[in-house]
């Protein structure tokens, strides 16, 4: 059986929708609700969707293509700003694999944002996880800036590559060379020679 509905009740309804990515190209895009109550609609609700653009880059302490010897240290830094019109409400998730021919400098993950977020370490991959959500979103021009430190190992050669990633997407691949290593030849001898 149904109760009846009196003069001065009140129903409310909500509901939370996920407003779709945008086209390529498109930056904007307007979106209107209208609810039916008894085959009559409600006010119409309007919504204006904003792209957002996060962005990333890499760098490093010495610069690319730096050359470099055993035990010299190299500091990582990755930046992600969004530099777009709109929020993003996702989370963002910064991966970096230590390189081959280093070693991870306990402690030295950091992090400068509004999220004091801790990086874990696990084989040999560096993660940080900003939990950004639509009620706390990764607003318009917010940036997120973490760095680490490597040594480089007695035994590296070659080349020091390294290569992070934000959400899944790989940033520009930093390379240092590694310095030739020279070998002492000492030759003991007599020299002979007649006059």
């Amino acid at each position: 059986s149904s109760k009846p509905f009196n003069k001065g009740a009140k129903i409310t309804v909500s509901f939370v929708v996920e407003a779709n990515s945008l086209s390529s190209g498109i930056t904007s895009k307007i979106v209107k609700n209208i609810a039916t109550v008894n085959d009559v609609n409600t006010q119409e609700v309007y919504h204006t969707i904003m792209k957002s653009n996060v962005i990333f880059n890499k760098s490093a302490t010495p610069s690319h293509n730096s050359i470099l010897k055993e035990g010299d240290k190299i500091t990582y830094f990755i930046e992600v700003e969004n530099s777009g019109d709109g929020s993003f409400s996702k989370p963002i998730i910064i991966k970096d694999t230590m390189p081959e021919g280093t070693t991870y400098v306990s402690g030295s993950g950091k992090t400068e944002t509004s999220q004091g977020v801790t990086p874990s370490l696990n084989n040999e991959i560096l993660e940080w996880k900003f939990d950004y959500s639509s009620d706390e979103p990764f607003k318009t021009g917010e940036k997120i800036k973490v760095s680490f430190e490597v040594l480089v190992e007695d035994d590296a050669k070659g080349a020091i590559i390294n290569i992070a990633n934000v959400n899944g997407v790989n940033a520009e691949t930093l390379n240092h060379e590694i310095e030739e290593k020279k070998e002492e030849v000492k030759k003991e001898g007599k020299i002979e020679t007649n006059i």
